[in-house]
């Protein structure tokens, strides 16, 4: 049911352009032909041309439903593709007259067509004239076999034969009569020429079936051709000026009404549905004589007295005089009633070309009107249009400075990095080589120290005092010595305790030994000495950096990673400085109930579950780092908006996504437009990657 609906709803906006298409290519169809400049007519027909496309593809959309199985009503389908068709063959006809140049036979020829009324009755006119001229033929032809019939000894003998003749030519010469009556009511407007539309086939009929089919005679009617013009009714509309004009009896002979009837025969067709009066006497026309027609002829009036033959010479040239009269008079009716039409034609057209010049008008104003009204539209969108540039060029520049600083800042901490690195590096090469110059100093020591061990220290005899000051001199000397070399006053003590050689002249004398108390301070100076020795290599181990000692990878993966971490969060200048608040210099005196601050009821969660979503969106865009921002925020993301980070606007699904993947889902999604519509727009084939998804709300 809802994809029956969905297609009845397309075809309904379908017909309703093609509706509307076929009024613009109205409009645009008369402007071609009413434009005065050719500027502006190529303009037209370049809109006609554009509008004919239009209603084409309109066309094929339509033939497509037509052709369909889901489309159960196609008569509206139908009715509007006949309705197209039918403005491409205008379109065609009006292409073919616009692309004649001026100066082809085609142009010049057409530029002598008449009007479509006057050209209908000229081609009424022309066929009238064209079935006179046949059926003239037809009449000499038919007396020309007549003559030959009737020469001779065959007169008895093609009696039928002449007969049928006769009744051939009178039936000729009656359609000629009426066909002449027709051309001259065509002429005077009297009878429209598409009345005598309907008299052509039957016409062509009689002249096929006369003489073919030898059975037509029985059934033809004269009068069953001409009844629907009604030419005895148009006869008398146009003869109630002449018969206004009562002509008095004259006495005649009856040579004088034949003089009469020629008179008129001659002036037949001057006047319009004059009756003909016909010599009932005259019996030698085998024409009149033979006639089968039902022609009523004009009797003569009772009032109206035989003339005797002997007659008066006044009372004819009276006669002639009155008959003079007669004919005058209706050649002045006749002339009057030409000029009645003439001036009624001449009012016609004037009252054609106003209602013209007023359509002119009136489409020239609609046109003024338009043509405003494009340009108001095309300057509001020149505005709209500059007015989006502005802004987008402001987001670009914004845009551009918030990248320079990210960059500066970027490079700065870069820079800052690079010379934490290179004063740790500097740092760790002076604790090394100080390292190594302690090493170094301690293994040259160690060298001196075992070279003053291995080398004898001789000590003269004859220097030793036995005596207790010598000694205790000798004990002194040995402490102050054992202070500074220690290493060596043992060696010595133990040389000293030693047995020295035998001399040649004296025995040698026993070395006096050191007392307890020497021996223990030197034992207590030697761990001093050691323990220091263990503190330098403490404190020397302790200054060497992290860096260089052996670390295994997971304690320098850890240490690089809050190494990161430490400069995500490292203070700036600004921090230190004191935030800048406005203080006006001239505050404005607000009255007492004026609230001087924000109320607390915005501070509420369950305030912001009340409101609709446009007031949430301008509390997030208006209203930035805010806790109410916060709050906005988080119940647009209860009613199920997703803020993409990369383009800064809110996203909701319009329908199920058609791709999901793990990095992306693609498909129909709602945006709020809070730039240049602020309202809400609808996505297709839109993706949505999950990078730029902000999911760090609660």
């Amino acid at each position: 049911m809802s994809a029956g609906r969905k297609l009845q709803t397309e075809i309904d906006r379908v017909l309703k352009k093609v509706d509307e298409g076929v009024e613009i290519f109205d409009e645009l169809h008369e402007k071609v032909y009413s434009a005065e400049q050719q500027a502006q007519k190529e303009k037209y027909e370049s809109d006609l041309k554009k509008e004919i496309k239009k209603l084409q593809r309109l066309r094929d959309q339509i033939k497509t439903w037509i052709n369909s199985i889901d489309v159960k009503d196609k008569t509206a389908l139908v009715d509007a593709r006949k309705l197209i068709e039918s403005k491409m063959e205008i379109f065609k006809i009006t292409e073919k007259d616009t692309k004649t140049k001026t100066y082809s036979k085609e142009g010049l020829a057409r530029s002598q067509k008449l009007d479509p009324f006057e050209q209908k009755k000229a081609d009424t006119n022309s066929w009238v004239l064209e079935m006179v001229e046949v059926l003239r033929q037809k009449c000499d032809e038919h007396d020309a076999e007549v003559e030959k019939l009737s020469s001779g000894k065959g007169r008895k003998n093609n009696k039928r034969a002449i007969e049928n003749w006769n009744s051939h030519v009178t039936n000729h010469k009656y359609h000629i009569d009426k066909l002449e009556s027709i051309a001259r009511l065509v002429m005077n407007d009297s009878l429209p020429p598409v009345d005598v539309d309907e008299i052509k086939d039957d016409l062509d009929f009689y002249l096929e079936a006369y003489s073919e089919d030898p059975d037509f005679l029985e059934s033809y009617d004269e009068e069953f051709y001409y009844e629907n013009l009604g030419l005895e009714d148009l006869g008398k509309v146009q003869n109630v000026t002449v018969k206004k004009e009562e002509v008095k009896p004259v006495k005649e002979v009856p040579k004088k009404v034949k003089a009469v009837k020629s008179s008129t025969s001659m002036n037949g067709l001057m006047t319009i549905g004059r009756a003909k009066v016909k010599d009932p006497t005259n019996s030698n026309d085998p024409v009149v004589k033979s006639t089968p027609t039902k022609v009523p002829l004009v009797k003569p009036t009772p009032t109206t007295p035989v003339v005797k033959p002997v007659a008066s010479m006044a009372a004819m040239l009276k006669g002639g005089e009155e008959k003079a009269k007669i004919m005058a008079q209706q050649q002045a009716a006749a002339a009057a009633e030409q000029q009645r039409l003439a001036a009624q034609k001449v009012a016609a057209e004037q009252q054609r070309a106003k209602v013209a010049q007023e359509q002119q008008r009136v489409q020239r104003e609609k046109e003024m009107e338009r043509v405003k009204q494009q340009q108001l539209l095309m300057q509001r969108q020149q505005q709209a249009q500059q007015a989006q540039q502005a802004q987008q060029q402001a987001q670009q520049q914004a845009q551009q400075q918030a990248q320079q600083q990210a960059q500066q800042q970027a490079q700065q901490q870069a820079q800052q990095q690079q010379q934490q690195w290179a004063q740790q590096q500097a740092q760790q090469q002076a604790q090394q080589q100080a390292q190594q110059q302690a090493q170094q100093q301690a293994q040259q020591q160690a060298q001196q120290q075992n070279n003053v061990q291995m080398q004898p220290q001789d000590l003269p005899i004859g220097n030793l005092n036995l005596d207790g000051s010598g000694q205790g001199q000798m004990s002194v000397q040995g402490h102050q010595y054992q202070q500074q070399h220690p290493p060596q006053q043992q060696q010595q003590q133990q040389n000293l305790n030693s047995p020295a050689p035998p001399a040649v002249n004296q025995p040698p004398p026993t070395p006096p030994q050191p007392p307890q108390q020497s021996q223990q301070q030197q034992q207590q100076q030697q761990q001093q000495q050691q323990q220091q020795q263990q503190q330098q290599q403490q404190q020397s181990q302790k200054a060497i950096p992290q860096g260089t000692q052996t670390l295994s990878l997971d304690a320098a993966a850890t240490y690089l990673s809050s190494l990161n971490e430490s400069y995500g969060y490292i203070t700036s200048s600004a921090d230190s400085s004191r935030p800048k608040s406005y203080a006006p210099r001239n505050p404005y005196p607000t009255p007492s109930s004026y609230p001087s601050s924000p109320s607390t009821v915005f501070d509420n969660p369950s305030i912001f579950e009340k409101l609709g979503t446009d007031c949430l969106f301008f509390i997030f865009y208006y209203q930035q780092g805010t806790y109410q921002q916060y709050l906005a925020a988080r119940e647009l993301k209860k009613q199920s908006w997703r803020y993409h980070k990369k383009y800064m606007t809110w996203f909701q699904r319009h329908e199920e996504p058609v791709v999901t993947t793990e990095e992306y889902e693609q498909g129909t999604y709602v945006y709020f437009d809070y730039e240049s519509g602020w309202c809400q727009r609808v996505k297709a084939d839109f993706k949505f990657e999950y990078q730029f998804l902000e999911d760090s709300l609660l």
